[in-house]
């Protein structure tokens, strides 16, 4: 469209929906979000393509384009009217555009039509649950984390992504890093759906994630066991606990890993176990302290390392 300023007020009280879209191509930020806007209210499903493909045009701009062209407020109408059309149609996009990894508020504006949506009734469409698992392709043992997206996503979903998460959570085709990470969002749905008084799992999927993360703390506690068992043989029994303690943590760390190392992550929190049981809290922080003044720039590493462990939170 030109640069003449379409009447949009006009426009949407003759419900002319085809020249509404066109105006989604306006060079003028208003002239796009005012017929963003009118499009929402109508509601009008024949306006669905025009509107994921002038979402799809507005992050590209907001992030590339010139800024006489830009305005943050052409993507926030954009994405309320992908809410009001209420087609599931346009998660598939949502999830395009989101990995993307835009800006922060491209992200916040994606995020809301995404979670909104999802939380429209009827059946999604076929892709994408497994557009959303797709992500763990992205999950390394560099503790990477999934977009926030992908996990409100899958926890907005409910049973079909409980089955999809066990299924990965008990594979040994993929990676231990990927598997902490499904059992990580099973615990999350655990936890959000007793906290909602109309529990949206179904009790066979609530018993599954109990299974799982039973499971889990099994592997887990077994692990702790062998690593407590490992640390107490190495350390220097003729010292006191916190000073072998920092020296067995500056030995760990000697050739270039940090606590979060996962080569050595488990033998750092055995050390914090056994600190939590002698001494608590207090003796963690003694320990952290004397650890950190040699590496300080190891200080958040071994925080996030012993978190969960005792009351310490990193």
């Amino acid at each position: 469209m030109g640069v003449f300023r379409p009447n949009i007020g006009k426009l949407a009280r003759r419900r002319d929906v085809p020249a509404l879209c066109a105006a989604l191509t306006h060079e003028k930020p208003r002239v796009r979000a005012a017929a963003a806007q009118a499009i929402g209210r109508l509601g009008d499903l024949s306006a669905l393509d025009d509107v994921l493909q002038s979402l799809r045009h507005e992050v590209v701009l907001l992030a590339e384009g010139p800024r006489q062209s830009r305005s943050d407020k052409v993507l926030r109408e954009l994405c309320t009217a992908t809410v009001a059309l209420a087609d599931h149609r346009a998660l598939l996009t949502l999830i395009e555009l989101l990995d993307r990894h835009g800006s922060y508020h491209q992200l916040y504006h994606l995020r809301f039509a995404f979670r909104n949506l999802l939380r429209v009734p009827g059946e999604l469409p076929d892709g994408v649950l497994s557009a959303l698992m797709d992500s763990f392709r992205l999950v390394d043992e560099e503790e990477f984390s999934l977009p926030i997206h992908v996990v409100e996503g899958l926890e907005e979903i409910g049973d079909p992504a409980v089955t999809a998460l066990v299924e990965l959570a008990e594979s040994r085709d993929c990676s231990a890093a990927q598997r902490r990470e499904a059992e990580r969002i099973l615990q999350g749905m655990a936890r959000r759906d007793a906290e909602r008084t109309d529990g949206r799992l179904s009790e066979e999927s609530a018993a599954e994630i109990d299974r799982v993360l039973d499971a889990r703390q099994s592997r887990a506690q077994a692990k702790l066991d062998t690593d407590l068992a490992a640390v107490r043989q190495r350390l220097a029994a003729d010292l006191p606990f916190p000073v072998a303690a920092v020296a067995l943590l500056d030995e760990l760390c000697a050739d270039g890993s940090d606590p979060l190392s996962p080569s050595i992550k488990g033998l750092v929190r055995a050390i914090g176990a056994q600190a939590s049981a002698e001494g608590g809290e207090s003796l963690m922080r003694e320990i952290h302290g004397g650890f950190t003044a040699r590496r300080p720039w190891m200080a958040r590493h071994l925080e996030k390392a012993w978190d969960g462990i005792g009351r310490w939170q990193g």
